[in-house]
């Protein structure tokens, strides 16, 4: 392929490869500019589906045109292999990037802006992407985000390629609704960045997993973790634009990504200004006698481990069996887990808690609660595991995993040959 000419463009050298065909970097021998062919895999050339696929991606991405979307020059077939010549990007997708460096809030926030309004201008003319990640979202040597490969992407209300309950994708940045194979519309693409964004943040996925099977469990039912707990300087603001993108339920996430966006404006607008030149050295200076202060201070400071969280307790690392090998339980079978530290509440959640959450954030009150309200030191009740989300991400905290929560209640990996203390938690 090297070296041959198609249509115009002189094949230069191959850029990469993925599910849905090969990249190379070519010339355009009329215009004197460079472009990216991408071409169907030669084991897939025989399947009907996949070629109209290919092209509805042509199609799809074609009709776009935004500074923020990568464009399409031509579609065309060479020797029955369908190729799309499109811009070529000189530079490196945002996997690259988060993997190379860590981000600051400001520049994140100016990355976010941009995809989002290049994604905005695909869901105006009815296009979901249906593949949105941080590899297939490319940054210029001009620092331009350049949002590529619809190559799932679906023009809305056009017939399905794929027959119904089809799972597509890449599994680690799925919607809940992509995972359980339901139709799609643009807040599934709004989860995906959510995800993207928290990757920005925090250089990890929210909802990671040793296979498939536990990526696709996590994402329907764990919480990401606060993103305080991998990066400083994380805003309460912040946290609820993720928290509201990452929503697993349709009607409370972000409903159109232009929300998305003004959010992303304000959270930028509200950032402190940057420090002028004059004062730099100043506070170096100050930032200097802080740290002696502070070597000096640990230095002379008796040992001794730190206290924990108020009202939680620390539940030690460790191995436990999980599951159960009797007839009649559905949890088969008896499984090894691993569980990290982890710090857990003393105590449940009272209705006064509650009340001072309901207070602060006008959340919908739970049943009876003119009752539970006569009953202040109570705990809490008629609350969903939504509602208790919503309580934990607002006090700061999270809900445990199933995990967790059965290592914790069982006794831990206490007892007999390394088994929980309880049988049942």
């Amino acid at each position: 392929m090297i070296g041959k000419t198609i249509s115009r463009y002189k094949v230069l050298g191959k850029l990469g490869q993925g599910g849905m065909g090969e990249v190379y970097l070519a010339e355009d021998t009329e215009l004197g500019r460079k472009a990216a062919l991408k071409f169907l895999p030669l084991l897939l050339t025989a399947d009907p589906a996949l070629q109209a696929r290919f092209k509805r991606e042509a199609r799809a991405t074609a009709a776009l045109n935004h500074p923020n979307i990568n464009t399409i020059y031509e579609v065309g077939e060479d020797q029955d292999r369908t190729y799309i010549a499109m811009e070529y990007v000189d530079g490196e997708s945002l996997k690259e990037l988060v993997a190379r460096e860590e981000l600051q809030i400001p520049a994140i926030l100016d990355l976010a802006i941009q995809v989002c309004e290049g994604l905005s201008e695909a869901h105006r003319v009815g296009i979901v992407h249906r593949d949105l990640k941080s590899a297939n979202i490319l940054l210029d040597k001009r620092n331009r985000v350049k949002i590529a490969d619809f190559g799932l992407a679906k023009l809305v209300g056009a017939t399905q390629l794929t027959g119904e309950g089809t799972v597509m994708g890449t599994p680690t940045y799925m919607s809940p609704e992509q995972v359980r194979g339901e139709p799609l519309d643009t807040r599934s693409d709004i989860f995906s960045l959510g995800i993207v964004l928290y990757e920005l943040i925090t250089r990890r996925l929210p909802f990671p997993g040793d296979n498939q099977m536990a990526v696709f469990a996590a994402i329907k039912d764990d919480e990401a973790e606060p993103l305080l707990r991998y990066k400083r300087g994380v805003s309460p603001g912040l946290q609820r634009i993720i928290d509201k993108a990452l929503d697993k339920e349709l009607e409370t996430r972000y409903q159109h990504v232009e929300e998305l966006l003004a959010d992303l404006k304000r959270e930028k607008k509200a950032l402190p200004p940057k420090t002028s030149n004059i004062w730099r050295p100043l506070l170096v200076a100050a930032g200097v006698v802080f740290a002696l202060a502070l070597i000096i201070y640990v230095l002379f400071l008796p040992p001794g481990p730190l206290p924990p969280p108020q009202d939680m307790v620390l539940i030690p690392a460790g191995t436990f069996l999980m599951g159960s090998n009797d007839g009649n339980d559905d949890e088969k079978p008896e499984h090894q887990v691993y569980v990290d530290a982890f710090y857990m509440d003393t105590t449940e959640v009272t209705v006064a808690q509650y009340q001072r959450f309901v207070n602060d954030t006008e959340y919908r009150k739970p049943e009876s609660w003119g009752e539970q309200l006569q009953n202040p030191n109570h705990p809490v009740v008629n609350v969903s595991s939504e509602d208790a989300r919503a309580y934990a991400r607002w006090a700061g905290k999270r809900l445990p995993t199933e995990a967790e929560w059965e290592y914790a209640a069982r006794g831990g990996n206490t007892g007999v040959e390394g088994k929980p203390k309880y049988k049942y938690p």
